[in-house]
Formats: structure tokens, sequence, C-alpha cells
């Protein structure tokens, strides 16, 4: 049975094991899972999540906080397409998928829709607890 869990859930050495042996034919994506994510996750500054099963990753999608500002070339687009008020002038809350990435041998299966449609979940979740409009990549 596939599992979707958080890596946190995992001891270092447990997630170094699992993370060895992940290849998405994308050196960064590779580097970033075995390397940073764990990390990262434990400094709070992103979060990661992993399709798994018997020792494999499967997929994987990491996220973070983030905003869509003035400062950004489309501000005012997103805000009307989002019916986010006229009077609104603040940065808007945004959930970030700052990776998203399946394994070579796991391809064109429906995995990475997965791990979108588990993002589109905690942007509902933030939505209510703490504010978030958009998702952005």
């Amino acid at each position: 049975m596939h599992t979707i869990s958080d890596i946190t859930l995992f001891s270092r050495s447990e997630f170094s094991t699992l993370a060895g042996n992940f290849d998405c034919n994308e050196n960064n994506l590779n580097t970033y899972i075995k390397q940073f994510a764990y990390k990262h996750a434990s400094e709070g500054l992103s979060q990661t999540y992993l399709i798994h099963k018997d020792n494999t990753i499967i997929a994987y999608v990491t996220l973070s906080i983030s905003t869509v500002s003035d400062n950004d070339g489309y501000y005012e687009e997103t805000k009307r397409n989002c019916d986010i008020p006229e009077s609104y002038r603040f940065p808007m809350p945004a959930l970030k998928i700052a990776r998203l990435a399946t394994g070579d041998s796991f391809k064109k299966r429906g995995y990475g829709s997965i791990l979108l449609s588990l993002a589109k979940i905690k942007s509902m979740v933030l939505q209510i607890t703490g504010g978030c409009r958009l998702i952005t990549v």
C-alpha cells in the first residue's frame, strides 16, 4: 500500500536511507530531497510530503508559505482573478509549491496529481487557520 507522509515522521537516518535511491532524472530535485529537504523541514523553512512504498520514495512535494505582493508583475491581475477586493493593498498570502518530483520509474501514473491535490487541501486548511488565497509555484 502507498503511504503519504510528512518527512519529519522519519528519523534522519531512516529518511537518508529512504531518499538515497530516489531518482527523477532532474539533478536539482534529486539533490534537494537527498541533502536539504529533511534539514529544511526540521528548521521550519518548508515541509516535504512523500508518497512512498516498501522503502522507496515514489514522489514528493515541498511546500512553503509565500506571498504575492505589489513588487510582483502580476499582482493586480491575480487580485482580479481571485476575487480579492480592489481596495486590498497588502501582500496576498499564498502556499508555494517549491518542488514537485516523481521518480523516473513512477511517472505518468498520477502521483504528481495526488500531491497537487494534497497541496490544494493544505491551502484550504491554511485559508481557515491563518489566511491563504493562492497557490504559487
